[in-house]
């Protein structure tokens, strides 16, 4: 099993990324997230090669899909339904209190797309964010 994204699709995405109208896609493709499997999905980069007012360039997304190795998990998900949760909080919720983001100082990533078994975020790895270690344990200072 595999992540399935369409070139409209991608081209919706592109769109959306660059708030204009027109994209050409010559070519895309979804590339694993080493062997990191998170609890309530499976992650991947999404790296999509277009012309954007005669500018062509790579724009590089951050996706996360319902399990595709772990079928058991799968189910789980789409039994309880906690995906298309997080899906409808990125589509409803998130999406409104966005507009009120001012320049980069954003507080969650940008979704460019979404579908009950997928989404498409910004890849916050371009702007140096990182993932915590494994069992990170927080101190009282990060709490606070």
């Amino acid at each position: 099993m595999s992540v399935i994204l369409s070139e409209i699709e991608c081209e919706e995405i592109v769109k959306k990324a660059t708030h204009q109208k027109d994209a050409k896609i010559f070519n895309f493709k979804i590339i694993g997230f080493g062997s990191y499997l998170g609890f309530l999905g499976e992650y991947f980069r999404l790296k999509i090669n277009a012309a954007v007012n005669n500018s062509t360039r790579e724009f590089n997304f951050f996706l996360k899909s319902l399990p595709l190795k772990d079928l058991k998990q799968r189910k789980m998900l789409e039994e309880t339904g906690i995906f298309r949760k997080e899906v409808k909080l990125y589509e409803n919720l998130i999406l409104e209190l966005s507009k009120f983001m001012i320049g980069d100082n954003n507080w969650c990533p940008m979704v460019y797309l979404f579908r009950d078994d997928l989404l498409v975020l910004e890849d916050l790895s371009l702007k140096n964010y990182e993932m915590l270690p494994f069992r990170f344990k927080f101190s009282k200072l990060h709490v606070e």
